[in-house]
């Protein structure tokens, strides 16, 4: 695959995704636009631990921010809960009654190879492609072969599958069940991030607000070189502020 048909695949898919470099200038903008900047922001990052989706994490320092306090997870689904996200409230910068922003980066993730299947990588070190997310192709299976996951044995994606099985049907059914399962964990766990902000923010003394920026994270194929270039497709923005959220307007 050239990289203008990969580009292509990326844009009829998953229309105005970007880079990670151009995703993370229009959140420094962002951020500034609302009196914040990037040095006085804890961003925290939900999405897999797949190293397929590690150019986010890796580059956020290079544009300043404070180093990243870690949610992430099977297939990039939160199964954090309160305990963890207030940890990671109490983290946020507060020095002299100046108060810092929180910023929640949430995406479940999916691969394109290089022929162009989705839910495929090319990962380095292996001759073929490789499912990506491999942790929702596992979902996949357990449901096509009827089979139980065992709490003990696999207790985070028993979590997960627990929590996206309302969609089982929808997903089984559709053109491209890895697409739409996906599609599907994004919005429950979309919903799941911004109700644990709210109630957070509800009960704590000291006021942080907080950007949630979500979407789908794809990993793409090697064509020139080892590296993975990655793309963010944003699908909801919001700025959540003492337990409401709002739309984010750029000032």
């Amino acid at each position: 695959m050239k990289k203008e048909n990969l580009k292509e695949t990326i844009e009829y898919n998953f229309p105005s995704a970007m880079d990670i470099d151009t995703f993370l200038d229009s959140i420094t903008s962002l951020l500034k636009s609302h009196k914040f900047k990037p040095e006085n922001t804890i961003p925290s990052i939900i999405s897999c631990r797949d190293e397929t989706v590690g150019e986010l994490s890796k580059k956020l320092p290079e544009k300043n921010f404070r180093a990243e306090f870690s949610m992430r997870s099977l297939t990039g689904f939160p199964i954090i809960g309160e305990t963890g996200f207030t940890a990671y409230y109490h983290h946020l910068y507060h020095i002299n009654n100046e108060n810092g922003a929180g910023l929640v980066i949430f995406s479940p993730h999916i691969g394109i190879d290089k022929e162009g299947n989705i839910g495929f990588v090319d990962r380095k070190g292996h001759e073929c492609s490789s499912g990506s997310c491999g942790a929702n192709h596992k979902i996949l299976n357990i449901w096509k072969n009827e089979e139980v996951l065992s709490p003990d044995k696999e207790p985070e994606l028993y979590s997960i599958e627990k929590q996206i099985s309302k969609y089982k049907n929808k997903i089984l059914n559709s053109d491209n069940p890895l697409f739409e399962l996906t599609k599907c964990e994004f919005k429950e766990g979309n919903e799941k991030i911004k109700s644990l902000i709210k109630s957070t923010q509800r009960k704590e003394d000291i006021n942080h607000p907080i950007i949630l920026i979500s979407g789908i994270h794809i990993d793409t194929p090697c064509l020139d070189n080892d590296h993975i270039e990655n793309y963010f497709q944003v699908l909801e923005e919001k700025w959540i502020d003492e337990g409401e959220e709002f739309e984010i307007e750029e000032n």
